[in-house]
């Protein structure tokens, strides 16, 4: 099995089911493999493009069938790289169909895997290694399992690494003192979904000749690694020192500008001054993906509420809508603003306004179901996207009546709730217009429905405001 970073965290992986019970045997390897690996089926791609959407820690992998998706590759593999660019899809191939790998290459994903898949096929893709074993012993585990398990279906190759740097060292620890550039690296970094920190490590693996040599990610969030301080990264590192036996492992914090990205670490003889060059190039990678990974962000989320902006919106809608045609599921939009706004702007000033929009948003997401997703598409204009992500708990339920309900309880939570700046006599008098459409019974396209809920929302206006109105699917 290839080696790959350590982490005592686990390591999460969404499988995605087939019918036919494909995520429970994907599972039952995945523990085989290590229990350190943490699995969950969902029923579908669209509830994995739904967890995505809310979710500020992306998985390290999904893995799922082609066959579900209709032929509708492309825009499922775009989609999901969209929302998670570092997580690594995989695919499973039908071994019937030749021709089925390359083409979902082709259309993004990152990997293929021929069903029935071993746990040595999915130890390769994931490129996992586990932290209590040694090499030898992960490799005759893995081994073992994988001839009990194994089939006449050969898994699809793993794409080889290029090496564009090849090193010619006299001594195993003769490393350079300048790491070279590695122009394989850099297509990762331009790639939003590129997987820089594999491909480093890779690089760092073949290129400096020290044996033994792993990256041991720091256990903070992408978000609070952020934000930490250069204080607290040394302390950080010095407590994994702490915990690694220096007379048998070589370690080397990889930090830039105050932030701690991990460890590298090296069995003896290899020592901290050889693995110093090597973690300070790493850094470097590290910090530019990071602020790659940062400005998506940035792109897709409205900077005063944390809200999904209008492009994401949009592009969610769309995607969804997709999904719903191919999956014979339902889509209610709801879209509604602020009733006089901008009375409250000019009477209490803009903090009080933006206070307004800031708990607006906290409000809706307080009533929604997890997967909804909450967008600021204007100034005080917003829309939530309802969608099935899996189907209904009750065979009674009704997608649209129940969102209506959810819709009509909110519009009543916000006009009783007190915002803290507003003045005494504003209190309890906050209220919305908004409008309800559904797919496939008010509109078939995602413009259209955006056009239906807005022509209800203008017909709440036009009655008196602090309302929803509802379309005739609803």
């Amino acid at each position: 099995m290839p080696n790959a970073p350590h982490n005592s965290a686990a390591l999460r992986v969404l499988l995605i089911d087939d019918g036919r019970g494909l995520s429970s045997r994907l599972e039952a390897m995945l523990h085989d493999a290590s229990p350190r690996i943490e699995a969950r089926s969902l029923p579908g791609y669209l509830m994995a493009m739904g967890e995505l959407g809310v979710s500020d820690d992306p998985p390290h992998a999904i893995i799922g069938p082609i066959a579900t998706l209709n032929g509708d590759m492309r825009a499922t593999a775009d989609a999901l790289h969209e929302l998670a660019p570092t997580t690594r899809l995989i695919a499973i191939v039908d071994p019937a169909k030749p021709g089925q790998a390359q083409r979902a290459i082709e259309a993004g994903f990152d990997d293929c895997l021929t069903e029935p898949a071993t746990v040595a096929d999915l130890s390769r893709s994931l490129a996992f290694h586990d932290d209590e074993e040694d090499d030898d012993a992960a490799s005759a585990r893995v081994a073992s399992q994988a001839m009990q398990r194994e089939t006449q279906a050969p898994a699809h190759p793993a794409t080889p690494y290029p090496r564009s740097y090849t090193a010619s060292l006299a001594s195993p620890f003769d490393a350079p003192a300048t790491p070279p550039l590695d122009t394989d690296i850099l297509d990762q970094i331009i790639n939003p979904r590129g997987q820089v920190q594999e491909h480093a490590l890779r690089f760092i693996e073949e290129n400096s000749n020290i044996p033994g040599i792993h990256f041991v990610p720091a256990t903070t969030s992408r978000r609070d690694a952020q934000t930490q301080n250069a204080a607290q990264t040394q302390d950080d590192a010095q407590t994994h020192d702490d915990c690694v036996s220096s007379s048998t492992i070589a370690s080397t914090p990889v930090v830039h500008l105050g932030i701690t990205f991990g460890q590298l670490t090296a069995p003896a003889p290899a020592t901290a001054d050889h693995l110093k060059p090597w973690a300070a190039w790493l850094s470097r990678w590290l910090l530019l993906h990071r602020q790659q990974q940062d400005l998506w962000f940035m792109a897709m989320r409205d900077e005063l509420t944390q809200a999904w902006n209008r492009r994401y919106f949009r592009r969610f809608l769309n995607m969804t809508m997709q999904r719903a045609a191919a999956e014979g599921k339902s889509v209610t939009l709801l879209l509604f603003d602020v009733d006089d706004f901008k009375k409250y702007n000019d009477q209490h000033g803009h903090t009080a306004g933006d206070d307004i929009l800031r708990e607006t948003v906290k409000l809706m997401q307080s009533v929604v179901r997890e997967e909804d997703v909450v967008a600021r598409i204007g100034g005080d204009e917003f829309a939530v996207i309802f969608w099935d992500a899996q189907a209904p708990r009750r065979a009674n339920s009704r997608h649209p009546a129940d969102i209506a309900k959810i819709a009509e309880r909110f519009r009543k939570v916000l006009a009783a709730h007190k915002f803290p700046k507003l003045t005494r006599e504003a209190l309890g008098q906050l209220t919305i217009s908004g409008g309800l459409a559904s797919y496939p019974w008010d509109a078939t396209t995602p413009e259209d429905l955006i056009a239906a809920a807005d022509r209800m929302t203008f017909q709440s206006k036009r009655e008196g405001k602090n309302k929803i109105t509802f379309g005739p699917g609803m």
